[in-house]
């Protein structure tokens, strides 16, 4: 592979760099060389090597070490299917996520995040119905694989439906939200409709997830409708780009 012109920018050297990455030459979990030797390889200041890897960087091509160098990031994706999470439990089956998982080899686990009353954000308060200001039903979690960070979860519900039920309390639901709605009469219709948005993290959402520098988000936008039109939940789902490749079947019926 021929070398850059001295003169050549850090885009040249980000460009030559990528395509190794690209091609196999660097293969994924391969460190790269030291910032001396790519300014040896490429006739460069410090400057420019710094700047042609930090692109990649923000690219989601490499991740620094502290200590240890830069490396090729790991592509192995996980395919969710959103839409399956849906499926009510059967009496004594854990909430599909958990059932999938198991059924992986995988250990799932979730932490709750927040649970509480909150004025949730306009396209949220738009789907639920609800006026601006006026407070809904929070449940944030973050579930893991393993012990490692797979999604962040964020259902937001009508104060009408949450309380009085496990949806406003700090805890764990038996079968999950959806089995508890269910027993209210709450049945998601099929089809839904859901959009899947791109966007970069919050710094409190790439420490939760532990994103690497400049890796974005999917997030999965989904208000959850009865069959008679009634919006009782809206769930946003927020993936690792880098991680996961979103499933659907499409039909042109």
């Amino acid at each position: 592979m021929p070398v850059p012109d001295p003169s050549s920018s850090y885009q040249e050297i980000a460009s030559t760099l990528r395509d190794r990455i690209n091609t196999g030459v660097y293969r994924p979990g391969t460190k790269l060389p030291t910032v001396a030797e790519l300014m040896r390889e490429f006739r460069a200041s410090n400057t420019a090597i710094q700047r042609a890897t930090g692109l990649l960087k923000h690219e989601g091509l490499i991740a620094g070490r502290q200590g240890k160098g830069m490396f090729v990031r790991e592509r192995t994706l996980r395919r969710p299917r959103p839409a399956e999470y849906l499926r009510v439990p059967v009496p004594g089956e854990p909430d599909h996520w958990t059932t999938w998982a198991t059924g992986e080899g995988r250990v799932p686990s979730q932490r709750l995040l927040f649970v509480g009353e909150v004025v949730p954000p306009p396209d949220e308060a738009e789907a639920l119905g609800l006026p601006a200001g006026e407070p809904a039903a929070l449940r944030s979690r973050l579930l893991l694989l393993d012990d490692e960070p797979d999604q962040l979860a964020h259902s937001y519900y009508p104060l009408a439906i949450a309380r009085g039920t496990a949806l406003l309390e700090s805890r764990k639901i038996k079968g999950g939200a959806i089995r508890l709605l269910a027993e209210k009469g709450f049945v998601a219709r099929d089809p839904l409709a859901e959009e899947v948005r791109g966007r970069m993290p919050t710094p409190e959402e790439a420490r939760l997830l532990r994103l690497d520098e400049g890796v974005p988000l999917l997030e999965v936008f989904r208000p959850v409708v009865t069959a008679d039109d009634v919006v009782y939940e809206v769930a946003v789902m927020l993936f690792a780009a880098d991680r996961h490749a979103l499933r659907y079947w499409l039909s042109a019926r």
